[in-house]
């Protein structure tokens, strides 16, 4: 398979990284690919994409896990040579989709799923903390939003540098919350 180049522009000297996501699946097909600024052309970044990657794909760009670019690319993977082309950005979509960059859970009134843009919004709270964290850990995103506490949900990770806030008015946290885990440097707004 040959190498297509994947270009951007951004800010120069930024240590930037490529997850690929297959179009209508939140499971990345290629990861953390890191993005090497040109030696040429300052702010300008290349990837060579090395995977068999067909089809419509969305690319998330992140700085230090914040995302900076969501690109919408089709790629078309044709005897051994694969075209990519842009299709659109959708990054102000995602912006729009979460203002605050923060994913909203509802343990009572939420519905499952992770895709991003989609589940996690204010209008489509998260309803399981597993899928809150793994669509806040894919958008590189630290703050969650509680907006009902009538479902007990324990800690799973460690989540530090995480603001955790309640818009339930929450009076105190389930027993078990933390079960060994630490939020250091994080923020608890109950």
């Amino acid at each position: 398979m040959a190498t297509t180049p994947f270009k951007l522009f951004h800010d120069p000297d930024k240590t930037l990284k490529a997850t690929f996501f297959p179009d209508n699946n939140d499971t990345a097909a290629w990861s953390n690919q890191n993005l090497t600024q040109s030696s040429n052309t300052k702010g300008e970044y290349n990837l060579d994409i090395t995977e068999a990657l067909d089809g419509i794909h969305k690319v998330l760009v992140t700085e230090d896990s914040e995302p900076v670019a969501l690109w919408e690319v089709d790629l078309q993977d044709t005897t051994d040579i694969c075209v990519a082309k842009e299709v659109n950005t959708a990054l102000t979509d995602l912006q729009n989709a979460y203002p605050n960059k923060a994913i909203y859970f509802d343990g009572a009134n939420g519905n499952s799923g992770t895709r991003r843009g989609v589940n996690g919004t204010r209008e489509n709270p998260v309803d399981n903390w597993s899928g809150v964290i793994t669509l806040a850990e894919s958008l590189g995103f630290k703050h969650i939003i509680i907006l009902d506490w009538n479902t007990t949900f324990t800690l799973t990770k460690n989540m530090n540098d995480y603001v955790i806030e309640s818009e339930a008015g929450l009076k105190t946290l389930p027993q078990t919350f933390f079960d060994g885990f630490n939020v250091e440097n994080g923020i608890l707004k109950i």
